[in-house]
């Protein structure tokens, strides 16, 4: 997956974890230690360099792992497939993926 196609994933799955949290932008920003700006920026696709610092701040205060926010484990291409995302919800450091209750 190339770089743009992360940020893209990372603004979108950080809107939609933002408005499922009823946050807004001003206070995902308060509450992950960021600015406004920062996450306007992010959001819009324009902020190309989101630091792991800023990504794992950002996982935390939204609920989710980083590894949801940047699609690490390709998660909607595995749920098509029929297996199971466990963990994506959860700031676990990790996710995992298991088909018919047996580890993948």
């Amino acid at each position: 997956m190339s770089e743009p196609d992360v940020m893209a994933i990372l603004a979108k799955r950080i809107t939609l974890a933002r408005l499922r949290k009823g946050l807004s932008q001003q206070d995902l920003a308060k509450e992950a230690g960021s600015t406004y700006q920062t996450i306007w920026r992010i959001e819009k696709g324009m902020h190309k360099d989101a630091s792991v610092l800023l990504v794992r701040a950002l996982a935390r205060a939204l609920g989710v792992s980083v590894d949801y926010l940047v699609n690490t484990y390709d998660e909607d291409s595995q749920r098509e497939a029929g297996v199971e995302v466990v963990g994506a919800a959860h700031d676990t450091g990790s996710t995992a993926a298991t088909e018919t209750g047996m580890a993948v």
